[in-house]
């Protein structure tokens, strides 16, 4: 079982920050888009500043909360990185969610697979990189996917045993603020989605208490899960919680591996229930 939690921080070699969950009860939607050999993305991964190096980015800003909603920027250094109060400068340029390092490090990853680690059934823990092994590996791969899902397809095809990933367009957002979430199968199963594909909205207290909000279902069959082909990619919009206040969320799902083609019952898997989830800042007004 794994669960990835990103908060708008440096996770392994990727920065990435991040519902369909609408807790004031309005509708949701879902599509199916790309294909096996493609991701499609209303936004571009690689915008921004990419590597320190480059003019005008010697350091770069992301915006972000802390745990009540209050507006922080990331300020972040070729050696270093700093939370500072309040919006981020002008005149600092956007760090790109996938930068440079990030994305020659999955190049790397596809040119060398690490064939031995199945990543969506390595229990990551809460220190995987204490040592060099499949934990520490898979930890950073879903990090760094979700950073750069658009080189999915590349490196998933290479040997590499990659699951399915949850991903939130980056933010951050205001309360009521719909947002886009995309389920993208990179493994070479078919997989199937508990809740047809709705993900729970998780508020994260900085006691690391979760806070539940209830999701407002999709249409779907009455067998209540959503099957996702090997490539195949589904988006879906979400309503952020109002009334909770700001602060840090995730969306949260679970899905199954090894499931025949055809079918529509978990039991028919041949995986435990796997958890992903990706995170989003919210703001308190």
């Amino acid at each position: 079982m794994r669960l990835i939690a990103l908060c708008c921080v440096l996770v392994g070699v990727a920065w990435a920050c991040g519902g369909n969950i609408a807790s004031d009860g309005s509708s949701s939607t879902t599509s199916t888009v790309g294909g096996a050999n493609s991701v499609s993305l209303p936004f571009d991964p690689t915008q921004g500043c990419r590597d320190f190096s480059s003019p005008g980015c010697a350091q770069c800003c992301m915006p972000g909360v802390d745990y009540t909603g209050a507006q922080v920027c990331n300020v972040q250094q070729a050696y270093s990185s700093s939370v500072v109060d309040g919006a981020c400068s002008s005149d600092c340029q956007p760090c790109a969610p996938c930068n440079a390092t990030t994305e020659s490090s999955l190049l790397d990853t596809a040119a060398n697979p690490r064939t031995a680690c199945d990543c969506p059934h390595v229990d990551i823990g809460i220190d995987p990189c204490f040592s060099n092994g499949c934990e520490c590996f898979c930890s950073r791969l879903f990090g760094s996917l979700l950073g750069c899902p658009q080189l999915g397809p590349t490196v998933c095809k290479s040997g590499n045993h990659c699951g399915v990933e949850l991903l939130v367009e980056p933010g951050p957002y205001h309360p009521g603020d719909t947002l886009n979430v995309y389920w993208f199968n990179f493994s070479s199963n078919t997989a199937i989605v508990n809740d047809c594909g709705n993900p729970d909205v998780q508020q994260l207290q900085e006691s690391s208490v979760t806070y539940f909000v209830v999701a407002s279902p999709l249409p779907c069959a009455s067998n209540s899960v959503m099957t996702l082909a090997p490539g195949a990619q589904v988006s879906t919009t979400v309503n952020v919680p109002t009334g909770v206040g700001g602060g840090f969320f995730r969306v949260h799902g679970t899905y199954y591996l090894e499931c025949p083609a055809g079918t529509s019952s978990p039991a028919a898997c041949g995986s435990s229930p796997i958890d992903v989830s990706s995170n989003f800042d919210v703001y308190s007004q």
